[in-house]
Parts: C-alpha cells; sequence; structure tokens
C-alpha cells in the first residue's frame, strides 16, 4: 500500500487518481488500454506525479470535499428508495466527478486545447483507478 505524506489527505489522492487527467495519464504509462481485465499496478500509480499542496489549500479542500460527497453519494445509490432517486444521485455523482476532473486540470494548468485532447482520447467516464476503499477496479 501507498503512505501519504503528513498532510496529504487520502480523499485529495483519490479525487486527483480518480480525475480523468490521471486515467488519461495511467493509461499512457500502463499500455493497458485494450485488456478486458487490466490490473492496477502500484509501481505505475508511485509514478504518477501527484502535486502537492500546502496543507490546508484551497484546492486541497474542494477535492476532499467533493470527493467525500461523492463517497456519500456512493453509499446512498445502494438503496435508492425509487427509480427517480438513483438517477437523480447519478446525475448528482457525475456533477461532482466533472467538478473535480475541472479542479485537476486547473491545478495541473492545463491549457484549454490540452484538456480537449485529452477528453476526446478518453470515452465517456464510467472508470476509476481506485475506488473509496483504496481498491483497484
Amino acid at each position: 500500500m501507498f503512505a501519504l505524506k503528513p498532510g496529504v489527505s487520502a480523499n485529495y489522492v483519490l479525487g486527483i487518481l480518480n480525475s480523468r487527467l490521471f486515467v488519461f495519464l495511467y493509461r499512457l504509462l500502463a499500455l493497458e488500454q485494450a485488456r478486458v481485465l487490466a490490473q492496477v499496478k502500484p509501481a505505475i500509480i508511485g509514478q504518477m506525479p501527484i502535486r502537492a499542496l500546502s496543507d490546508g489549500a484551497e484546492e486541497m479542500r474542494q477535492l476532499e470535499k467533493l470527493v467525500g460527497k461523492i463517497t456519500s453519494l456512493e453509499l446512498k445509490i445502494r438503496c435508492p428508495n425509487t427509480p427517480d432517486a438513483e438517477v437523480r444521485l447519478r446525475r448528482q455523482i457525475a456533477s461532482a466527478e466533472a467538478t473535480i476532473d475541472s479542479l485537476v486540470y486547473q491545478l495541473y494548468g492545463l491549457s484549454d486545447s490540452d484538456v480537449s485532447a485529452i477528453e476526446q482520447a478518453l470515452v465517456p467516464r464510467s472508470d476509476v483507478l481506485v475506488d473509496a476503499s483504496g481498491c483497484a477496479q
């Protein structure tokens, strides 16, 4: 398992690792896009450039809050009261994920053309590298 540096929260790292930017980078490094049962490799995750921020930085707090929101929504979606509730929860999750993607693109200083190239290279968001429990998917 990975150890986090002091002042870096798991939710901050989860937000970055599960962003579309990092899915894109991981696929470039792992060269496993076409594999049906591709595995997350710790050695590659260890190479990923997780940006260090000062403890309590606004960007870190925003990512932590959004990841916490997604985690809470994912728990609620397991037992939705109605089909409409499930649709509403999935939309809220998608919105939070899109906000995380935008924050990560900004955090890493990507231009609009860089973001466009990454978005065109990825299929619609449906995959993550690591879930909130730390389990590889």
